[in-house]
Protein backbone atom coordinates (compact mmCIF):
# COMPACT_ATOMS: atom_id res chain seq x y z
CA UNK A 1 0.00 0.00 0.00
CA UNK A 2 1.29 3.50 -0.84
CA UNK A 3 1.00 6.35 1.17
CA UNK A 4 2.96 9.78 1.63
CA UNK A 5 2.86 9.66 5.32
CA UNK A 6 6.14 7.88 5.94
CA UNK A 7 7.38 6.99 9.74
CA UNK A 8 10.73 8.41 8.73
CA UNK A 9 9.29 11.90 8.09
CA UNK A 10 7.77 11.94 11.83
CA UNK A 11 10.21 10.62 13.91
CA UNK A 12 12.25 13.33 14.17
CA UNK A 13 9.33 15.36 15.45
CA UNK A 14 7.74 12.02 17.53
CA UNK A 15 10.20 12.26 20.06
CA UNK A 16 9.20 16.15 21.02
CA UNK A 17 5.72 15.53 21.43
CA UNK A 18 4.66 16.40 25.00
CA UNK A 19 2.27 13.33 24.85
CA UNK A 20 4.52 10.43 24.31
CA UNK A 21 1.57 7.76 24.64
CA UNK A 22 -0.41 9.24 21.58
CA UNK A 23 3.18 9.47 19.58
CA UNK A 24 3.59 5.97 20.33
CA UNK A 25 -0.15 5.84 18.64
CA UNK A 26 0.94 7.11 15.86
CA UNK A 27 4.03 5.77 15.35
CA UNK A 28 1.86 2.49 15.03
CA UNK A 29 -0.18 3.95 12.46
CA UNK A 30 2.37 5.40 10.26
CA UNK A 31 3.81 1.90 10.30
CA UNK A 32 0.61 -0.53 10.11
CA UNK A 33 -2.07 1.78 9.39
CA UNK A 34 -4.96 2.86 11.27
CA UNK A 35 -7.53 0.01 12.17
CA UNK A 36 -11.13 1.51 11.16
CA UNK A 37 -12.25 0.45 15.03
CA UNK A 38 -14.52 -2.44 13.25
CA UNK A 39 -16.57 -5.34 15.50
CA UNK A 40 -19.01 -7.31 13.84
CA UNK A 41 -20.09 -10.49 11.59
CA UNK A 42 -18.47 -8.76 8.33
CA UNK A 43 -15.14 -10.54 9.86
CA UNK A 44 -16.14 -13.91 8.47
CA UNK A 45 -17.90 -12.82 5.55
CA UNK A 46 -17.76 -11.71 2.00
CA UNK A 47 -20.59 -9.15 0.16
CA UNK A 48 -19.82 -8.62 -3.31
CA UNK A 49 -23.32 -7.84 -4.54
CA UNK A 50 -23.85 -4.39 -4.62
CA UNK A 51 -25.84 -1.41 -6.04
CA UNK A 52 -23.84 1.63 -6.80
CA UNK A 53 -25.58 5.22 -6.00
CA UNK A 54 -27.35 6.87 -9.01
CA UNK A 55 -25.25 8.44 -10.84
CA UNK A 56 -25.33 10.45 -14.01
CA UNK A 57 -23.28 10.56 -16.65
CA UNK A 58 -20.80 13.29 -15.61
CA UNK A 59 -20.58 11.78 -12.51
CA UNK A 60 -19.82 8.33 -14.04
CA UNK A 61 -16.18 10.26 -16.08
CA UNK A 62 -15.85 11.46 -12.18
CA UNK A 63 -15.74 8.16 -11.13
CA UNK A 64 -13.55 6.79 -13.94
CA UNK A 65 -11.15 9.50 -13.78
CA UNK A 66 -10.79 9.02 -9.08
CA UNK A 67 -10.29 5.36 -10.01
CA UNK A 68 -7.57 6.13 -12.67
CA UNK A 69 -5.89 8.20 -10.66
CA UNK A 70 -6.40 6.01 -7.23
CA UNK A 71 -5.08 3.02 -8.96
CA UNK A 72 -1.88 4.90 -10.25
CA UNK A 73 -1.35 6.59 -7.04
CA UNK A 74 -1.53 2.73 -5.44
CA UNK A 75 -3.98 3.57 -2.87
CA UNK A 76 -6.90 1.68 -4.64
CA UNK A 77 -6.02 -2.00 -5.83
CA UNK A 78 -7.67 -4.44 -8.37
CA UNK A 79 -9.06 -7.70 -6.93
CA UNK A 80 -9.13 -9.96 -9.48
CA UNK A 81 -10.34 -12.82 -7.02
CA UNK A 82 -12.84 -10.89 -4.42
CA UNK A 83 -14.01 -14.11 -2.83
CA UNK A 84 -10.80 -15.50 -2.04
CA UNK A 85 -10.03 -12.20 0.09
CA UNK A 86 -13.49 -12.10 1.50
CA UNK A 87 -13.95 -8.45 0.04
CA UNK A 88 -17.04 -6.50 1.20
CA UNK A 89 -18.52 -4.05 -1.15
CA UNK A 90 -20.44 -0.73 -0.24
CA UNK A 91 -22.35 1.52 -2.73
CA UNK A 92 -19.90 3.85 -4.20
CA UNK A 93 -21.52 7.41 -5.72
CA UNK A 94 -20.86 11.28 -6.37
CA UNK A 95 -21.54 13.83 -4.53
CA UNK A 96 -21.24 17.76 -4.76
CA UNK A 97 -18.87 19.97 -2.32
CA UNK A 98 -21.00 22.30 -0.30
CA UNK A 99 -20.59 25.51 -2.02
CA UNK A 100 -18.12 24.55 -4.70
CA UNK A 101 -18.51 23.73 -8.32
CA UNK A 102 -16.40 20.03 -7.64
CA UNK A 103 -17.56 16.36 -6.76
CA UNK A 104 -16.67 14.43 -4.23
CA UNK A 105 -16.18 10.79 -4.61
CA UNK A 106 -18.89 8.71 -1.32
CA UNK A 107 -17.99 5.33 -0.17
CA UNK A 108 -21.67 4.38 1.25
CA UNK A 109 -20.37 2.51 4.05
CA UNK A 110 -23.42 3.01 5.98
CA UNK A 111 -25.18 0.10 3.42
CA UNK A 112 -27.65 -1.63 4.22
CA UNK A 113 -29.19 0.48 7.02
CA UNK A 114 -33.03 -0.76 6.89
CA UNK A 115 -33.76 -3.15 9.82
CA UNK A 116 -33.84 -6.43 9.23
CA UNK A 117 -30.91 -7.19 6.56
CA UNK A 118 -28.64 -9.98 6.38
CA UNK A 119 -25.90 -8.53 7.78
CA UNK A 120 -25.60 -4.79 9.35
CA UNK A 121 -23.11 -2.65 7.35
CA UNK A 122 -19.42 -1.54 7.89
CA UNK A 123 -20.43 1.89 9.42
CA UNK A 124 -22.80 -0.33 12.03
CA UNK A 125 -20.05 -2.16 13.43
CA UNK A 126 -17.92 0.84 13.89
CA UNK A 127 -17.47 1.27 17.94
CA UNK A 128 -18.42 4.35 19.52
CA UNK A 129 -15.31 5.87 20.10
CA UNK A 130 -14.08 5.95 16.69
CA UNK A 131 -16.55 7.73 16.30
CA UNK A 132 -16.40 10.68 18.65
CA UNK A 133 -14.30 14.03 18.32
CA UNK A 134 -14.36 16.62 21.78
CA UNK A 135 -13.93 19.99 19.28
CA UNK A 136 -11.68 23.03 21.16
CA UNK A 137 -13.75 26.15 21.66
CA UNK A 138 -13.06 29.25 19.50
CA UNK A 139 -13.03 31.17 22.66
CA UNK A 140 -9.21 31.29 22.51
CA UNK A 141 -9.22 33.05 19.21
CA UNK A 142 -12.23 35.16 20.16
CA UNK A 143 -10.49 36.09 22.83
CA UNK A 144 -7.35 36.82 20.80
CA UNK A 145 -9.18 39.02 18.28
CA UNK A 146 -10.68 41.30 21.20
CA UNK A 147 -7.23 41.62 22.53
CA UNK A 148 -5.80 42.74 18.98
CA UNK A 149 -8.30 44.35 16.88
CA UNK A 150 -6.00 44.40 14.36
CA UNK A 151 -5.33 41.11 13.95
CA UNK A 152 -5.30 39.38 10.55
CA UNK A 153 -7.52 36.39 9.73
CA UNK A 154 -6.11 33.55 8.08
CA UNK A 155 -7.58 30.12 6.85
CA UNK A 156 -5.83 26.87 4.93
CA UNK A 157 -7.50 23.63 4.40
CA UNK A 158 -6.33 20.48 3.09
CA UNK A 159 -7.70 18.92 -0.08
CA UNK A 160 -8.80 15.34 -0.10
CA UNK A 161 -7.39 15.09 3.67
CA UNK A 162 -8.66 11.30 4.18
CA UNK A 163 -6.73 9.91 1.10
CA UNK A 164 -3.18 10.60 3.24
CA UNK A 165 -4.44 8.01 5.86
CA UNK A 166 -3.52 4.52 5.13
CA UNK A 167 -5.68 1.53 6.29
CA UNK A 168 -4.60 -1.20 8.56
CA UNK A 169 -4.33 -4.94 5.97
CA UNK A 170 -6.70 -6.07 8.58
CA UNK A 171 -9.15 -3.70 7.64
CA UNK A 172 -9.03 -2.80 4.40
CA UNK A 173 -11.12 -5.63 2.63
CA UNK A 174 -13.86 -3.91 4.31
CA UNK A 175 -13.18 -0.90 1.69
CA UNK A 176 -14.37 -2.83 -1.37
CA UNK A 177 -16.29 -1.49 -4.40
CA UNK A 178 -17.60 -2.76 -7.39
CA UNK A 179 -17.57 -0.42 -10.59
CA UNK A 180 -18.18 -1.36 -14.18
CA UNK A 181 -18.05 -5.07 -13.51
CA UNK A 182 -14.82 -4.86 -11.73
CA UNK A 183 -13.87 -5.16 -7.81
CA UNK A 184 -11.60 -3.12 -6.11
CA UNK A 185 -10.31 -2.36 -2.84
CA UNK A 186 -10.16 1.22 -0.96
CA UNK A 187 -6.69 1.30 0.92
CA UNK A 188 -6.82 4.36 2.61
CA UNK A 189 -9.51 6.00 4.81
CA UNK A 190 -12.57 7.27 2.49
CA UNK A 191 -15.42 9.75 2.84
CA UNK A 192 -18.34 8.19 4.31
CA UNK A 193 -16.54 6.22 6.63
CA UNK A 194 -17.88 6.92 10.64
CA UNK A 195 -14.11 6.63 12.17
CA UNK A 196 -12.72 8.23 9.00
CA UNK A 197 -13.24 11.78 10.51
CA UNK A 198 -11.81 10.70 13.83
CA UNK A 199 -8.79 8.73 12.46
CA UNK A 200 -7.53 11.62 10.26
CA UNK A 201 -8.33 14.01 13.36
CA UNK A 202 -5.55 12.31 15.11
CA UNK A 203 -2.65 13.12 12.12
CA UNK A 204 -4.42 16.66 12.08
CA UNK A 205 -3.58 17.08 15.68
CA UNK A 206 0.36 17.20 15.40
CA UNK A 207 0.15 18.78 12.11
CA UNK A 208 -1.27 21.50 14.45
CA UNK A 209 0.86 21.34 17.27
CA UNK A 210 4.21 21.02 15.03
CA UNK A 211 2.81 24.24 12.94
CA UNK A 212 2.37 25.91 16.54
CA UNK A 213 6.17 25.14 17.49
CA UNK A 214 7.59 26.47 14.34
CA UNK A 215 5.13 29.71 14.68
CA UNK A 216 5.95 29.50 19.05
CA UNK A 217 10.22 30.09 16.72
CA UNK A 218 8.95 32.49 14.50
CA UNK A 219 7.60 34.60 17.86
CA UNK A 220 10.56 33.92 19.83
CA UNK A 221 12.41 35.53 17.22
CA UNK A 222 10.63 38.52 16.07
CA UNK A 223 8.33 39.26 19.06
CA UNK A 224 4.86 38.45 16.79
CA UNK A 225 1.48 37.71 18.49
CA UNK A 226 -0.47 34.56 16.35
CA UNK A 227 -3.18 32.08 17.65
CA UNK A 228 -4.74 29.06 15.92
CA UNK A 229 -7.22 26.27 15.66
CA UNK A 230 -8.42 23.42 13.36
CA UNK A 231 -11.52 21.64 13.10
CA UNK A 232 -10.52 18.35 11.46
CA UNK A 233 -8.90 19.62 7.67
CA UNK A 234 -9.52 23.59 8.25
CA UNK A 235 -6.65 25.42 9.73
CA UNK A 236 -7.83 29.27 10.72
CA UNK A 237 -6.46 31.78 12.83
CA UNK A 238 -5.42 35.22 13.89
CA UNK A 239 -2.15 37.27 13.84
CA UNK A 240 -0.94 40.39 14.71
CA UNK A 241 2.04 40.43 12.83
CA UNK A 242 3.29 42.42 10.17
CA UNK A 243 3.39 40.08 7.64
CA UNK A 244 -0.19 37.34 8.13
CA UNK A 245 1.44 35.41 5.64
CA UNK A 246 3.75 33.76 7.91
CA UNK A 247 1.14 31.08 9.65
CA UNK A 248 0.20 29.80 6.03
CA UNK A 249 3.59 29.64 5.47
CA UNK A 250 4.28 27.87 8.95
CA UNK A 251 1.76 24.85 8.16
CA UNK A 252 3.37 24.66 4.42
CA UNK A 253 6.33 23.52 5.64
CA UNK A 254 5.06 21.61 8.42
CA UNK A 255 3.02 19.86 5.52
CA UNK A 256 5.93 19.11 3.63
CA UNK A 257 8.63 18.04 6.82
CA UNK A 258 5.62 15.51 7.48
CA UNK A 259 5.05 14.02 3.89
CA UNK A 260 1.43 15.86 2.96
CA UNK A 261 0.63 16.40 -0.36
CA UNK A 262 1.02 20.43 0.29
CA UNK A 263 0.00 21.45 -2.94
CA UNK A 264 -3.48 20.72 -2.81
CA UNK A 265 -3.83 23.29 -0.05
CA UNK A 266 -6.01 26.20 0.01
CA UNK A 267 -5.09 29.11 1.61
CA UNK A 268 -7.11 32.62 2.44
CA UNK A 269 -6.33 35.69 4.14
CA UNK A 270 -9.43 37.73 5.21
CA UNK A 271 -9.46 41.33 6.05
CA UNK A 272 -9.34 42.30 9.77
CA UNK A 273 -13.01 42.67 11.50
CA UNK A 274 -13.55 45.37 13.66
CA UNK A 275 -14.39 43.64 17.09
CA UNK A 276 -18.04 44.76 17.68
CA UNK A 277 -18.51 42.49 14.33
CA UNK A 278 -16.73 39.63 15.99
CA UNK A 279 -18.53 39.88 18.90
CA UNK A 280 -22.24 39.92 17.03
CA UNK A 281 -21.23 36.45 15.56
CA UNK A 282 -19.54 35.20 18.36
CA UNK A 283 -22.59 35.81 20.36
CA UNK A 284 -24.56 33.86 17.30
CA UNK A 285 -22.96 30.62 17.49
CA UNK A 286 -22.34 30.39 21.04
Amino acid sequence: MAGTLQLWYWSQFLDHYPDQAFASQLQGTLQHGVKLGYNGPLHNHTWLEVNNLPVDLDNIQHLCHKIKTRLQEGCLCLITAPGDVQLVCSPVGVVPKPHLDKRQTIYHLSHPWKPGSCLPSVNDGIHSSFVTIHYESLDTIMDFICEHPSASLWKADLKDAFRHVIVAKSDVRLMGIQFDRQHYQECALAFGGHSSPFLSNLFAEFLHWLTSFAMQSVVLLSIVLSNMAHYLDDFFGASDISNPAIPIQMLSLALAALGFNHSNMRARMDAPKSESKWNKRHNRTT
